[in-house]
């Protein structure tokens, strides 16, 4: 079992000494391609908002670890970008959609939610149930009796 650990560590140090011997051949392409502009590869600056770094790779990385770093910051970097647009955009607010639904009589949350989709409002919460929690239990918005809600007004 020791032979074959050693072993395994030999073929994969040999496996990154090559891929190392080509990585800087083609540097050394690269750099005579540019003209000798380009001295010595280096890793890209940090861009963009805070907390988003460069991806680097460890010392003896391959191309394949650089690229999965430089994807993971990528999609940090996404994460990270807050406040973006609606897609979404229905032509009443939440409030008043319930209180056309609730017009006629009195539904339950559930029957409230089919309604709001029949008249065709959309949700972009991943739970609209709490959006609609929020909008019924508003003080002096909308009145409770036995689990079914509709407008004070009425």
């Amino acid at each position: 079992m020791k032979a074959n650990s050693i072993q395994q560590y030999i073929a994969l140090r040999d496996s990154l000494l090559n891929e190392k011997t080509v990585l800087e051949a083609r540097l050394i392409q690269i750099n005579r391609a540019l003209n000798g502009q380009v001295s010595a590869p280096e890793l890209p600056k940090a861009k963009g908002k805070r907390g988003v770094k460069a991806p680097r790779a460890a010392k003896g990385a391959t191309v394949a670890t650089v690229a999965k770093v430089a994807k993971v910051a990528k999609a940090k970097k996404k994460r990270a970008v807050r406040g973006g647009a609606r897609v979404i955009r229905n032509a009443v607010n939440l409030p008043t959609a319930v209180a056309q639904v609730t017009k006629a009589k009195a539904l339950t949350k559930q029957e409230i939610l089919d309604g709001l989709d029949t008249i065709g409002y959309k949700f972009t919460a991943k739970n609209p149930i709490n959006s609609l929690n929020t909008v019924l239990y508003a003080k002096n918005k909308f009145k409770r009796v036995n689990g079914k809600f509709s407008p004070t007004g009425s």
